[in-house]
């Protein structure tokens, strides 16, 4: 199997599920932060031109396609492996993971409001996860030492990020030597839609790459 693909110029992981859990479990026994981030086709788009999100995609320790689109761009038609994006099966795997290990979790987010629902998926479907903080990040008004502090001052085992990006991106790459936990899973592209205001360019280039999505399915 082919464990990384270049899209649009962009290096990206493509572990099967078993793979990419067993990164996970070498990630938790670390004594160093690892990085995981899921991967959307808008991550990619914006990636193509924000410098900052190619080098932070390119510099996961674990990035895990989490867009069908993708799949069906890179040729890969597998009921199985859309049927593991469309039901997030990754995500509920790690989660049910972290729970049974005992874990320690710490939430950060763009605004209380995505945190608290975020926090209530988790009390309801994975209730034994032991969530030991949360704090809200906000790129232009936000100290990301202080929100730095604040983590590792509970020395959690795992930080899940709710944020934008690219603030996301940018606060990982800023802060990765400074944070004291074991690993980092970006969620960011899951919790948000992509930005309405993108440019006119912008969106002309999705809808190309997606015409030839929709061309390749048809035509294989």
């Amino acid at each position: 199997m082919i464990n990384k693909r270049n899209i649009f110029g962009i290096n990206v992981d493509d572990y099967s599920l078993k793979e990419s859990m067993l990164k996970v479990d070498n990630f938790l026994n670390n004594t160093v932060l690892n990085t995981i981030h899921i991967i959307n086709f808008d991550s990619l788009m914006d990636a193509t031109e924000n410098k900052v999100m190619k080098k932070c995609i390119e510099g996961l320790d674990l990035s895990i396609i989490g867009d069908e689109d993708i799949l069906s761009f890179i040729g890969i038609e597998s009921e199985s492996r859309h049927n593991e994006i469309s039901d997030n099966v990754f995500i509920n795997e790690f989660l049910e993971k972290v729970e049974k290990s005992g874990a320690t979790v710490y939430l950060v987010g763009s605004t209380n409001e995505v945190i608290e629902s975020f926090a209530n998926v988790l009390d309801k479907k994975y209730p034994d996860i032991n969530c030991i903080g949360r704090q809200i990040y906000e790129k232009d008004s936000t100290d990301p030492a202080s929100v730095v502090n604040e983590i590792n001052s509970c020395m959690p085992d795992i930080i899940i990020s709710l944020l934008k990006s690219p603030a996301q991106e940018e606060f990982i790459l800023e802060n990765k030597d400074m944070l004291s936990s074991k690993l980092w899973l970006g969620l960011g592209c899951l919790v948000f839609k992509t930005n309405q205001n993108n440019s006119f360019v912008k969106k002309v280039k999705r809808f190309f790459y997606k015409t030839i999505i929709k061309w390749r399915i048809y035509n294989i």
